[in-house]
């Protein structure tokens, strides 16, 4: 195996290969800072170094065992990968890796576990102290020498690692519960399952061999890019990985089939752990749609073309989200409980590629999550257009004239709404209402699409209104559009709770990149 001092080696599982797809284990004491770098028949490969996770507190710089992964792909098959292992001060250590030729797709099996019992533990240098445990007679994984084990009990969640095959003593979560509610293994490969009621039950020791080959499973739904994933009934239960790149960790499974041309995405997940603030997401061709459980959202294709961080149409909490994503051609439009949060162009856009589920949690900590329903449907090329024929024009009526706003007659400072409708001139058809007041420093414009539009999403009006209320030869002739009276204006769509902010500086930049859309309706229809 190469030079392997004793404060560093490699635990290998007890097949003596590691599988593709699984991380190589380190075991040593090492203080201070560790680096790894990798070399397979002679090319450098990337890679990433994690601490396992402890079932219990461990003082900095003391962690006995660290996982090495791919930075991306798997592990070359058959051969051998060679580490180099560097920490202060010591010398670095070479050490040589065999890898199999295949994946791990078997998650590990519990042999028994106890009821949770009490016992005492302690030692020369600190007192002796009651534990609530739960004594097992192993975790087996043929392919892991490591298994990551997840205890949930009445509402709290204890993450950590147990050498595969040994019998021993897991902590109960903290907390105070008495009862054992679920456990969830997973190997080094991603592989998992999950035990409600562990305690009651009394799994075999190995898996049954079967007295026939057995069929050959379905095809996967998802292929594991990070974190964990298994199906558990209708639902799949989901981890992220304990990574820290860019300041959280991540869950991505990737739908093994998708379609081409126009698609829409969908499922309804929950979180599991405390950490609602951070993103669920769905991965669609070119980037992704994500919300939080603390109402916030973004459409993401780069750094350079995103919506940023906005607010959710409706508030949203730690129960389930329903995100949907409906692609055509460009342009992206992202739902949260069926109501729309925001649209993007896509500055490079694909007919065919890969979509999924995502998920961010905290930085170093495995966070968990459930969901289902997930679906890819393929969408029919959009019905011809029922718009009215005819040019475009606005009408307006006198302060307090016109319809009533569906919230009343007063806007939010108690004055009467400003009224105009957008309509065709040839055919006299009305296409949206708008209502329009100034309160305080800002300019409000409240709309409602009218059905001559045919279900059009905001980007078909919405430059139009924007460039009729506060252009220079608006309906309003540019009075609204006063930087010495106003600072912004917002408008918001009645039906759907979207709104905009517009500011000054930037309006005629965003109304040019609004009519880009290939849904923007121009004033000329015909």
């Amino acid at each position: 195996m190469g030079s392997l001092p004793f404060v560093l080696q490699v635990v290998l599982p007890r097949s003596g290969a590691v599988p593709t797809n699984s991380a190589i284990v380190l075991q040593g004491h090492v203080q201070g800072a560790l680096s790894v770098s990798a070399r397979a028949a002679g090319v450098d490969v990337d890679v990433t170094l994690e601490a396992a996770p402890e079932l219990g507190p461990r003082a900095p710089g003391t962690y006995r065992m660290w996982l090495v992964r791919p930075a991306a792909g798997v592990w070359p098959s058959g051969g051998t990968v060679v580490l180099t292992a560097t920490r202060e001060p010591q010398e670095p250590a070479v050490l040589e890796v065999p890898i199999a030729s295949a994946p791990d797709l078997t998650p590990p099996v519990l042999s028994s576990i106890s009821p949770p019992e009490t016992m005492v533990f302690g030692g020369p240098r600190e007192p002796s102290r009651e534990v609530v445990v739960l004594l097992h007679r192993g975790l087996v994984d043929e392919a892991s020498p490591l298994v990551i084990v997840t205890l949930e009990a009445g509402g709290s969640i204890l993450t950590g690692s147990v050498l595969e095959g040994m019998a021993g003593a897991l902590p109960m979560p903290p907390g105070g519960a008495t009862a054992l509610d679920a456990i969830t293994l997973a190997d080094l490969a991603g592989n998992a399952v999950r035990i409600t009621n562990p305690c009651t039950e009394t799994p075999a020791s190995e898996p049954p061999a079967p007295e026939a080959p057995a069929p050959a499973p379905p095809p996967a739904p998802f292929t594991c890019i990070a974190g964990a994933i298994m199906a558990e009934g209708d639902e799949w239960f989901a981890t992220t990985d304990a990574g820290t790149e860019n300041g959280f960790s991540r869950g991505h499974y990737r739908a093994n089939e998708s379609v081409a041309g126009d698609l829409e995405i969908s499922f309804t997940a929950t979180r599991l752990s405390d950490d609602h603030g951070m993103p669920i997401e769905v991965a669609f061709r070119g980037g992704f749609f994500a919300a939080t459980g603390t109402s916030s959202c973004f459409l993401y294709e780069s750094d350079a073309n995103w919506t940023g961080w906005q607010s959710t149409p409706t508030p949203t909490g730690p129960g389930p989200l329903t995100l949907r994503v409906v692609q055509r051609g460009a342009e992206v439009s992202g739902f949260v409980d069926g109501v729309l949060a925001g649209s993007l162009t896509l500055r490079s856009p694909t007919s065919e590629g890969p979509v999924g589920v995502f998920f961010k949690g905290p930085p170093g900590k495995r966070a968990l999550m459930r969901f289902r329903d997930f679906a890819v449907r393929s969408l029919a090329p959009p019905a011809p257009s029922s718009r009215p024929v005819g040019r475009l024009v606005w009408g307006g009526y006198d302060v307090g004239v016109g319809d009533a706003h569906p919230a009343g007659a007063a806007n939010p400072s108690g004055e009467p709404w400003d009224f105009a409708v957008l309509a065709t001139e040839d055919e006299d058809t009305i296409l949206a209402r708008v209502w329009l007041a100034t309160i305080e420093s800002r300019v409000v414009a409240d709309f409602e699409f009218d059905d001559a539009l045919d279900g059009q999403v905001d980007e078909a009006v919405l430059p139009l209104l924007v460039e009729g209320f506060f252009g220079d030869e608006g309906h309003t002739l540019g009075y609204y559009r006063n930087p010495d009276r106003f600072d912004q204006a917002r408008l918001t769509n009645l039906r759907t709770g979207s709104s905009w902010w517009f500011s000054w500086e930037s309006i005629d930049e965003q109304v040019q990149e609004m009519k880009a859309s290939p849904a923007f309706v121009p004033r000329d229809m015909r």
